[in-house]
């Protein structure tokens, strides 16, 4: 089937592309799930060019300072770099982080690329399970309903579970 040659010609599945491999849809949008980090960099490319600002410019101005999230960013900095914990190799010996580039947000920021604390990331969270009233920079609580609403069932696993936009939900 024409499904099956997509599925096989592209090995980064649909979270992926090359060359040699476009980007492909592998099955009807809704009726599966599957991560595409290409998904959240379209979504970037389309409200970045809407808007006429950079990803960084457009999530500190819209998430980060109202959130209150002073801890957050992209693009790597001083700042940054004294906050984040260093990972370790598999001897236990502290490597160097990943430094994220300007141009690297502007590509990729939406799929990976947040540079966050603890009690930032908490910050953002609590504003999902208990937003305050909708305003020029929070969702409505009917935007809040779908995005937290089950889309795709999830099979397996000890308890039932689904997909939202962006979430898994129990």
């Amino acid at each position: 089937s024409q499904r099956l040659v997509a599925s096989a010609l592209v090995p980064f599945g649909q979270n992926g592309r090359s060359e040699k491999a476009p980007l492909a849809i592998h099955f009807t949008p809704g009726s599966q799930y599957s991560y595409s980090g290409e998904g959240y960099n379209y979504l970037q490319i389309v409200v970045t060019r809407l808007l006429g600002q950079s990803f960084e410019t457009f999530m500190t101005r819209w998430l980060f300072e109202p959130f209150g999230m002073t801890s957050s960013r992209y693009a790597w900095n001083g700042e940054a770099a004294r906050r984040m914990a260093r990972p370790h190799d598999p001897d236990g010996k502290a490597t160097d982080n990943t430094r994220s580039t300007e141009s690297g947000v502007a590509r990729y920021g939406s799929a990976g690329a947040l540079l966050t604390t603890p009690v930032d990331y908490a910050k953002f969270v609590i504003e999902v399970i208990q937003p305050k009233p909708a305003d020029a920079l929070r969702l409505n609580p009917a935007s809040v309903r779908e995005m937290l609403r089950p889309h795709v069932q999830i099979d397996g696993g000890d308890s039932p579970a689904s997909w939202a936009l962006g979430w898994q939900v129990f």
